[in-house]
């Protein structure tokens, strides 16, 4: 990886995170020191003939490219990405509009397993070239058995509606979570494991 980021340096390859979320943020510096931030105000789709790993990388791309053309620079490597939680009935549960969709989705998730998945998005613009590399990471959560006062009393307290699954893995109280099995990373919103070893591949 440090070989890849000075590469990047010695091409002057401006590297974007296509997000503002403070958590994809800090994560991104884990493997990449330096780089620019760009909120993207595209709006996410939820689109039922898609497959749920279709969809997360449909929105992931759509955020890239969002970037892409804002900046429109030749030299410019975008990182983007979306999340959502498949409920264990196969459902998506995206960002809840409110207190009680987002009681919902947590009753859902209850004393089950259900599954986190990022779409990823690396477009690389170079020389007029662009190569673009999407995938889908994919982590399972178990929740123990939670009561309703509960749930109730993280909603109030950590307000997670920008967040999929009405949840931040990074702030539950204790007693909510029981396993993860797959990249924590990715539950909290950037698979930076799977980010790391794809940029390494990457043709610069």
């Amino acid at each position: 990886m440090e070989q890849f980021l000075s590469k990047l340096s010695d091409l002057k390859i401006r590297v974007v995170l296509a997000s503002a979320s403070p958590r994809r943020v800090e994560l991104l510096r884990k493997i990449i020191p330096c780089f620019d931030i760009l909120p993207c105000n595209v709006d996410e789709l939820d689109d039922p003939v898609l497959s749920l790993d279709q969809l997360v990388q449909k929105n992931a791309f759509r955020k890239a490219n969002y970037a892409r053309e804002t900046l429109r620079l030749d030299r410019l490597l975008i990182i983007a990405a979306d999340t959502i939680v498949r409920s264990p009935e196969g459902d998506l549960l995206g960002k809840p509009k409110n207190f009680e969709q987002a009681l919902a989705y947590l009753t859902t998730l209850s004393g089950k397993k259900h599954y986190v998945l990022s779409g990823v998005a690396l477009l690389l613009k170079q020389d007029n070239h662009t190569i673009l590399e999407l995938f889908t990471e994919s982590s399972e959560v178990y929740f123990h058995q939670l009561a309703t006062s509960s749930i109730e009393s993280y909603i109030h307290k950590y307000r997670p509606y920008d967040k999929a699954g009405a949840y931040g893995i990074q702030e539950l109280p204790q007693g909510f979570l029981k396993s993860v099995k797959g990249s924590l990373d990715n539950v909290i919103g950037l698979p930076t494991e799977s980010i790391r070893f794809k940029l390494s591949t990457l043709n610069l």
